[in-house]
């Protein structure tokens, strides 16, 4: 299996392990008969370059037009690519993951990640069901010559897209960007600071040597260490710049639940709040589905993941989704195809101004259940998810006994690492503490067991 929770994703020599990067390209047009139009861009990890070379190459090798817009965030190559109608789009990154890690993520010509039979369409021209490379992903043929266009305009449609999407004004607003040496260095500063905000720059460079390293959403102490007081709203981004949290001057850490309810309240205000409902997941905080209710809108839970939460917003016609990792799905306009950190910052701080909620008050908003995951390091991700299935039901049945209702325990394999992942969330930080050290120690002790088998 190739794809995993968010596109094909691995240490970076994987992608030249088997010329994968170069088949993966090929697999992708070589499927159907016709010319394909395809765009691609990358973050600042030292691999992309290089990733990147390999897949235009597979693409060439069918006369694909390539649109290459060079470093950029993810919802560029999604929204550029419906801006000139091409086919797929391709992004070359491992979004919120270490230096060392790349992927390739895939978009169809909707702008949308693949589909689930698309992604096996494709899996089944990289490698035979019995293991046996012999297909049109492999098969060296003579290559056409295809037409590679540096599309420098690209940022430019970007950002005038984003602008005139929120239709924002930001004067006397100061805002901190943590952009964390990813794909959003120089675009987002750059938008903020025209809709007439005042920007303070954080990890601003492109260096592929230290994205995602103790900066960004993912290590979000950064930005609460440089926020300081005052009045300046702080927001940092990941690698790829799909996900994005917020910080409050004081240094409270606004996750994704927190900033989707506060797009709730706005869109609710506006009355475009379609269907009184919002799209979470698994892992989304059970006091945000309580606040949620109190204000007569329901919570729809999916599996973890960005694109199950886009599938179930298309599938029921919700405008507002996400996960608590920061990975925010506006939707009212109908161009919401994938997950915006900077569409989803400058929509923050609109509403924000327009509620007249001062960014200090939103702690406050909501009682946030205690919630705290522990990962548990498994020889594979198909032994994980076995564990998870067939084991251990009598450790779960203790801890939620022990929660009788007040929280919830969940167990799940990683989609992008070989490791489990065990959530508990309760009413209190001791319950919490009690209940993750009986699942780590019972999961431990059978993983272990298994390990030696």
């Amino acid at each position: 299996m190739f794809f995993g929770t968010d596109g094909i994703r691995g240490k970076a020599l994987y992608f030249f392990d088997d010329n994968l990067a170069y088949r993966v390209g090929r697999a992708l047009v070589g499927r159907r008969a016709g010319r394909k139009k395809v765009v691609i861009a990358r973050d600042t990890r030292l691999s992309g370059e290089k990733i990147e070379a390999e897949v235009i190459r597979g693409l060439s090798e069918y006369d694909s037009e390539v649109y290459d817009l060079g470093i950029m965030p993810t919802m560029a190559v999604s929204n550029i690519l419906k801006q000139i109608n091409a086919d797929y789009g391709v992004m070359i990154s491992a979004s919120h993951n270490p230096p060392e890690y790349n992927g390739i993520k895939i978009f169809d010509r909707t702008g949308q990640k693949l589909s689930l039979e698309e992604e096996k369409d494709i899996e089944n021209a990289l490698i035979s069901p019995c293991g046996v490379q012999k297909n049109i992903a492999n098969e060296r043929v003579a290559p056409k010559e295809g037409r590679i266009i540096e599309y420098t305009k690209a940022r430019e449609m970007y950002s005038s897209f984003l602008l005139k999407r929120c239709a924002v004004k930001l004067d006397g607003c100061k805002i901190k960007l943590d952009c964390c040496f990813g794909a959003c260095a120089k675009i987002a500063p750059a938008i903020f600071a025209e809709a007439g905000a005042e920007v303070i720059k954080l990890a601003d460079e492109y260096d592929g040597s230290l994205i995602n390293v103790e900066t960004g959403s993912t290590n979000i102490d950064f930005l609460k260490a440089n926020m300081n007081g005052g009045d300046y709203i702080g927001f940092a981004f990941d690698g790829d710049g799909d996900r994005m949290l917020a910080a409050t001057p004081d240094g409270f850490i606004i996750d994704g639940d927190r900033v989707l309810y506060i797009l709730t309240l706005y869109f609710k205000k506006l009355g475009i709040l379609k269907n009184n409902a919002v799209v979470g997941t698994l892992m989304t905080n059970y006091g945000f589905e309580k606040a949620l209710n109190e204000i007569g809108v329901e919570l729809i839970r999916v599996d973890v993941g960005d694109k199950y939460v886009i599938e179930r917003m298309n599938k029921g016609g919700y405008v507002l989704g996400g996960e608590t990792s920061g990975h925010i799905i506006i939707n009212e306009n109908g161009d919401g195809e994938t997950g915006d950190g900077i569409l989803a910052a400058l929509m923050l701080t609109k509403a924000l101004r327009e509620l007249r909620i001062n960014m200090n008050e939103v702690p406050t908003l909501y009682f946030a259940y205690p919630q705290k995951t522990v990962n548990i390091k498994a020889s594979d991700n198909e032994k994980a998810r076995l564990l998870c299935v067939t084991e251990l039901k009598t450790a779960e049945e203790l801890c939620r006994e022990k929660i009788k209702g007040r929280g919830r325990v969940l167990i799940r394999p990683s989609g992008t690492e070989d490791k489990i992942r065990i959530t508990a969330e309760g009413d209190s930080e001791e319950i919490v503490d009690e209940v993750l050290k009986i699942m780590e120690t019972a999961y431990s002790d059978a993983l272990k067991e298994i390990n030696r088998k």
